[in-house]
């Protein structure tokens, strides 16, 4: 960004840092902008799985979570990207933004479903669910080790491992 090109937030006369779909403004006020954009909500209807058709809108609800509690280390490893191309059922009655994503740890496929409270900034997952699982599962649906039948496995983005057998796998985005 050019150094001359000043905020367009009303009453700020710093210099613009970065553009806020087609709004020049400084780092300060980048938040606001976005938060201005999410409040209005999405321009068009919610597709029939619960995803808002306004692409500017799923950026900058996906922008917004960064800057703040992704910024803070919250979000469970989500970016942007993620957000805005497999977020879904999106749910916005403010101050919250509620929206489900399904993850791909290692072994199997998880659906999270998140809030994020536009007064706030607070963002938390407020449930999640194994929806699929080539590792098995115990009686109470925990994933367990195919290997032992452990329920004591360390769970990341990239790995899975027993603490009571050799058995461990590797997300494919790991082994690259």
């Amino acid at each position: 960004m050019q150094s001359d090109v000043r905020c367009d937030w009303p009453g700020c006369t710093d210099v613009a840092t970065t553009r806020v779909h087609g709004r020049t403004v400084c780092c300060l006020h980048m938040v606001d902008a976005l938060r201005e954009i999410v409040k209005k909500g999405p321009n068009g209807p919610l597709d029939n799985e619960g995803r808002p058709s306004d692409s500017q809108w799923l950026n900058s609800i996906g922008r917004l979570i960064a800057a703040t509690a992704i910024e803070r280390g919250e979000g469970g490893g989500l970016t942007p990207a993620k957000i805005s191309d497999r977020g879904y059922d999106f749910q916005i009655s403010p101050p919250y933004v509620r929206f489900s994503i399904e993850r791909h740890p290692a072994g199997f496929v998880n659906e999270q479903h998140w809030a994020f409270n536009l007064d706030t900034d607070e963002f938390c997952c407020e449930s999640e669910k194994t929806l699929r699982s080539d590792l098995g599962t115990d009686e109470n649906g925990r994933v367990c080790c195919p290997d032992c039948g452990s329920v004591e496995l360390v769970i990341t983005p990239g790995e899975v491992r027993c603490q009571e057998c050799p058995f461990g796998r590797l997300h494919e985005h790991s082994l690259q």
